[in-house]
């Protein structure tokens, strides 16, 4: 899944970020940096939501359709997109 990708990456960085000393960053700029990409990380996660027109609920992600059109679809059987 796409969103778990760019997550993945996210946690990765941030994860980076607080265990070196950020080398050529100021330690406040370093922390707007980190600050950043938690702040990025929790809108992603928070951002995401599911679909529940099925049990078990399903997670959503971004499909672009023929059109150019971005809608979000979950992973279920008879997928629903919105």
């Amino acid at each position: 899944m796409a969103a778990e990708s760019v997550r993945n990456r996210l946690e990765s960085a941030l994860s980076d970020l607080e265990a070196t000393s950020a080398a050529g960053l100021s330690d406040e700029a370093a922390r707007l940096v980190t600050n950043s990409l938690g702040a990025a990380l929790q809108a992603l996660t928070e951002s995401i939501g599911e679909c529940r027109q099925e049990v078990p609920y399903s997670s959503l992600r971004p499909i672009i359709g023929d059109d150019g059109r971005m809608r979000w679809c979950c992973n279920h059987e008879s997928e629903h997109c919105a």
